[in-house]
């Protein structure tokens, strides 16, 4: 073997080495990353489980000595909690499907108007409570083909979040804008808006961004970051413009294709 063969082993010899040290240090910053995020959601899953379980137990000491409306306002705190939690624990099963591969991109044809619809349906109690109006301005039905639970669960938290940040009495409106290539989303609140500094965290997996919304809702910032790698993974992108107590304007974009 010459010494310009063994020169050139030991040049990919140590090219290897360094590869493969890269590939352990992204490793172990992407076990931190997860470490920090799970502890951001268990941390954050205590809120609705607190409020479900102090208040349970209110309404069983107390139910005999309450009034009717004392009663539908516990009611009301337990309900609003258990869908908070579950709200989590949804967004943490799609993320953790889809970290593992097992969440599949299932394309088919999708109206988007009655998709739209089915998640202010969805809303409208909570909207309800705190006298907010929803506004669907989508008025024709709209097909696109992709995958509809990655959308659905997209609009779910773009909509849920600008409920939860939106001021009493304030509204919500939904819209799209249509290309020749591409379907846009507008999801646009009246609510209290987002500092700029906070604003290039928000997509970010260990980041936690999260605030109470006006009426103290508790939240983990999941949704946002979960509706960005769904997003993506369709072949779009999402951003967000904001003023702060002016409200803010969330859009992603899907794809046109032929299905």
């Amino acid at each position: 073997m010459t010494a310009r063969s063994v020169n050139k082993i030991d040049i990919q010899r140590r090219a290897s080495e360094e590869a493969l040290k890269e590939r352990e240090l992204q490793l172990m910053e992407l076990n931190a990353t997860k470490d920090k995020f799970f502890n951001i959601v268990a941390h954050d899953l205590k809120n609705p489980f607190t409020s479900l379980l102090g208040s349970s137990e209110l309404l069983y000491h107390n139910i005999g000595n309450l009034e009717t409306e004392n009663i539908r306002e516990l009611a009301l705190i337990l309900n609003d909690s258990a869908k908070s939690g579950y709200a989590i624990l949804q967004n943490l099963l799609d993320w953790s499907r889809s970290q593992t591969g097992l969440l599949k991109i299932n394309p088919e044809r999708v109206n988007l108007r009655n998709l739209i619809h089915e998640n202010i349906s969805t809303l409208q109690l909570a909207a309800t409570n705190k006298e907010i109006l929803i506004l669907n301005e989508v008025k024709e039905d709209f097909f696109v083909f992709s995958d509809k639970n990655m959308i659905n669960t997209i609009l779910r938290n773009l909509l849920s979040n600008a409920v939860k940040y939106t001021y009493n009495s304030g509204q919500v409106r939904v819209s799209t804008t249509i290309t020749t290539d591409e379907a846009i989303v507008s999801v646009k609140d009246t609510g209290i808006g987002i500092p700029a500094n906070i604003i290039e965290k928000l997509f970010k997996i260990e980041s936690r961004n999260s605030i109470p919304g006006t009426e103290n809702e508790q939240g983990t910032g999941l949704g946002l970051k979960l509706s960005k790698e769904f997003v993506e993974k369709l072949g779009g992108r999402i951003w967000v413009e904001s003023i702060e107590n002016k409200g803010s304007e969330f859009r992603f974009s899907i794809p046109i294709t032929e299905g």
